[in-house]
């Protein structure tokens, strides 16, 4: 048996979101895909506010989107340059759901202080196996 620790909220339909982050190729992974900066959450895929954030509706959508890109530059499918565009995302979403100014560039400001570690492919969630 091999098995993960997962966080807290998973999707139960597929997500998707029009981003400015538009490549040169495709990105398919099991629970996400990057195709022409159509960011796409499947169902299945894990994520949550981290730190000091608290899980209300208006930050759900921002992190989910967050998540996926710091998952996939972790786990080396975009380069750590990334991190910028989808900080900014987290940002741009917090405010179109409705978030106060203020706390969205709390969060915002967070983000870019402290996720570094979060895109770090050293920090790979570890797969583990029972005996």
């Amino acid at each position: 048996m091999k098995y993960r620790k997962v966080q807290n909220y998973q999707l139960v339909t597929t997500w998707e979101y029009k981003t400015s982050i538009a490549l040169d190729r495709i990105i398919h992974t099991e629970y996400i895909d990057l195709i022409k900066g159509l960011l796409v959450m499947k169902k299945g895929f894990c994520f949550s506010p981290s730190g000091p954030a608290i899980a209300t509706k208006n930050i759900m959508r921002a992190v989910c989107a967050h998540d996926a890109g710091y998952w996939l530059i972790r786990n080396g499918h975009l380069e750590t340059y990334w991190k910028e565009p989808f900080d900014d995302l987290l940002h741009e979403l917090c405010l179109k759901e409705g978030m106060s100014r203020i706390r969205a560039k709390w969060i915002y400001k967070t983000v870019v202080t402290f996720g570094d570690a979060s895109v770090d492919p050293a920090n790979r969630e570890k797969v583990k196996t029972a005996p």
